[in-house]
């Protein structure tokens, strides 16, 4: 794992590919700036979203949106969240706060990570046990098979 600290923000695969801080940083600003939940940049495109969850996400790969490339940026990352962000393919992500198991999905698919905080696991809204869709992907391991999980447990 390659990890470098910047200004208390965790990057990991900071290497693997070029030409993108501008626009994860944008991305971030947007953000923690603005009332969304989600936003991705590529370039001068930005996408917002106010949805909760992995709403945004999934609106995009079902719009089928090409963000390909682009930066994301998301409040919160599990292995739900990164699941989906393996099947939209953006050069990086960042988020506040990301699982143990987020991390390594992302790293496994080659995927820049930022982040502020690294945690065992998400809870879920009321902080009172691991988030159910995270528990539903535990085992794993194929971006497809993930989204068919997703889709079953929210409709």
């Amino acid at each position: 794992m390659r990890a470098q600290t910047s200004q208390k923000m965790i990057i990991i695969n900071y290497n693997l590919k070029t030409d993108f801080e501008s626009d994860i940083l944008n991305a971030k600003s947007v953000l923690l700036k603005k009332n969304v939940t989600c936003v991705a940049i590529h370039g001068k495109e930005e996408i917002e979203s106010s949805k909760s969850g992995i709403k945004p996400l999934l609106s995009w790969i079902d719009g089928s949106r090409n963000l390909n490339g682009a930066s994301i940026a998301d409040r919160v990352i599990g292995r739900a969240a990164a699941w989906l962000d393996v099947l939209l393919d953006p050069i990086s992500v960042y988020s506040p706060v990301v699982s143990v198991d987020a991390v390594s999905i992302l790293m496994s698919h080659n995927i820049i990570l930022y982040c502020d905080k690294i945690v065992p696991m998400i809870l879920n809204r009321l902080n009172t046990a691991p988030c159910p869709l995270d528990a539903c992907l535990k085992d794993i391991n194929n971006s497809m098979r993930a989204l068919s999980i997703i889709r079953s447990k929210i409709g």
